[in-house]
């Protein structure tokens, strides 16, 4: 009877034992879930990387006699971040100090707007504080090769 309870007593201690690390391995993972989540998960996005399928240029395609058939020509969405810490600081001094000659930049290169035109809808998306500004859709580059 003597050995019957020395078994008992090692198995009812080796089934405590398990019980009390698997409550803390428990306990852990609420730790890390409810109290500690968000750092892991910011963690996780930040070494998360994207894969995005981008489609080849064709490049140009010519003819026998050298004339050209077709051509690849690529295409962008230009954007502007009106809430850029390089434009706010010191009360928006960059911002005012460029603005104008930017505008007319802007102005030459498109030729869809005038100056004034442009200055004023910069001064609308600075006072949102526009994060995404589009400039322009859809724009083609085109290089002038010789």
């Amino acid at each position: 009877m003597e050995v019957k309870k020395d078994i008992l007593w090692r198995v009812y201690l080796c089934f405590i034992g398990i019980v009390v690390l698997s409550v803390m391995v428990l306990g852990k993972a609420v730790v890390i879930q409810k109290l500690q989540g968000e750092h892991w998960r910011s963690m996780g996005d930040s070494m998360h990387q994207k894969i995005v399928e981008i489609n080849a240029d064709r490049g140009t395609i010519f003819s026998e006699d050298g004339q050209m058939l077709s051509t690849s020509l690529p295409q962008f969405d230009i954007y502007m971040d009106f809430k850029a810490d390089g434009l706010r600081d010191k009360g928006g001094k960059v911002y005012n100090t460029y603005i104008d000659s930017f505008a007319i930049a802007m102005a030459g290169y498109f030729k869809d707007k005038t100056a004034k035109e442009y200055r004023a809808d910069f001064d609308k998306a600075y006072a949102k504080g526009n994060r995404y500004y589009s400039l322009k859709k859809k724009f083609l580059l085109k290089i002038i090769r010789h």
